[in-house]
């Protein structure tokens, strides 16, 4: 007679089964999840050596057609703008780059402003011109350099230098000098473009330490059918209460002048509000030392645009530029404009009555750009900055 066997197992070994089973899956992941890591890490150099070179690779369409590229970019609404790249636009430049200057001295609107008040306070005529007083004042408990500065409206940098301070941190009782002007000795702005990207206004206005800004200088042009897809923008929220703006045309040498100054003239208007107009000339690139035309042919194309831009606005343009490319360029055949100089040195660019001296000689230069890497509240990235002494202001205003 056969018996049935019947065998099952045990809950027990059931779950250790199920154990099993789970760690070696577990492993499997591991185990893939490791190699593709390594796999990406191999692949590592090869695919950022390709994003570099496809990054590298000039557009097809380095300048647009005239009548597609002048003005498309300012028909959308302001809220469709395109969120900017790094190789967004490659025919545009930015300006602002001036090989012979940039190894000078970095600063930002603080330390500008405490060494301009430095050099007002040696000299005697100061005390009337802007009326300098020096105070005293006595540290509260838990005051620090910021909070006196901010109180007083001065720079927390003149506070540190005026009174040898090796740090922020104050003693009770310990005097400090204060240099109080009661006369505005001169007015701080910012020029952006599009490599700003999107700024948000509100916030550069409320930038106001160690003093607010006056003006704000936007790029709106640039060669013969060129516009900063930014400037609309740019131009209508920088608006605000005894500000002053101002829109830069950056000059292409070669491209024909009447072009240049009626691309301009199409997209910018003025009034009292507004500076004078202006037009940048410089190199075409950072490491650049000479223009693509003779001198001759530089100076001839430069006054017919000139000539063009004075028959518009009824007014001589401002001349943005370099003391080097000023001597190469532009000395002797344009002198009777005022300039707005860039030179990011300790002392101001020559030709420049910074300390509004009544006995100084007949002077051109009316603003000077110190430097191009502050940051300004709202701006991203860096910003330019510059100086405009009180006495030329009316000389810049249109």
């Amino acid at each position: 007679m056969n018996q049935r066997v019947s065998a099952t197992f045990s809950p027990e070994k059931k779950g250790k089964k199920k154990i099993i089973y789970h760690r070696i899956r577990r492993l499997i992941v591991i185990g893939l999840v490791s190699n593709l890591l390594l796999l990406v890490l191999y692949l590592l150099p090869f695919i950022t050596q390709a994003i570099q070179k496809m990054k590298s690779r000039p557009f097809p369409e380095i300048r647009a057609p005239a009548e597609v590229a002048r003005k498309e970019p300012l028909k959308k609404p302001l809220g469709e703008l395109p969120a900017f790249k790094a190789d967004h636009l490659p025919y545009l430049y930015a300006g602002h780059s001036y090989p012979e200057d940039s190894a000078g001295i970095p600063r930002n609107r603080d330390s500008h402003y405490a060494w301009l008040l430095s050099r007002l306070d040696l000299d005697p005529g100061s005390a009337l011109r802007f009326g300098l007083k020096d105070e005293y004042y006595t540290v509260a408990s838990g005051e620090t350099v910021y909070s006196i500065a901010k109180r007083f409206g001065i720079s927390v940098a003149q506070l540190r230098v005026i009174n040898a301070l090796e740090s922020d941190k104050l003693l009770p009782r310990k005097n400090l000098k204060i240099i109080k002007v009661n006369k505005q000795a001169g007015y701080y702005g910012v020029d952006v473009s599009f490599r700003q990207n999107s700024i948000n206004w509100k916030a550069v206005h409320a930038d106001s330490f160690p003093v607010a800004f006056r003006f704000f200088i936007i790029k709106a042009t640039q060669g013969k059918d060129l516009s900063d897809p930014y400037f609309e923008r740019n131009w209508q929220e920088a608006k605000n209460t005894d500000i002053i703006l101002g829109a830069y045309h950056l000059y292409v040498a070669g491209e024909d002048p009447v072009l240049q100054a009626d691309n301009y003239g199409s997209l910018v208007h003025l009034d009292s509000t507004n500076f004078k107009p202006i037009v940048d000339l410089e190199y075409a690139c950072s490491t650049c030392d000479s223009l693509p035309v003779s001198r001759e042919q530089f100076v001839s194309g430069l006054k017919k645009f000139m000539g063009r831009m004075e028959a518009r606005y009824g007014i001589k343009p401002v001349i943005c530029t370099t003391a080097g490319f000023y001597n190469k360029y532009l000395k002797g055949d344009f002198d009777d404009h005022a300039y707005w100089m860039v030179s990011y040195r300790k002392e101001a660019p020559a030709g420049m009555n910074l300390f509004d001296v009544p006995e100084a000689v007949r002077h051109h230069v009316c603003m000077w750009q110190f430097s191009q890497g502050c940051k300004v509240g709202g701006i991203p990235g860096n910003a330019a900055l510059s100086f405009l002494p009180a006495a030329d202001l009316e000389k810049l205003k249109y």
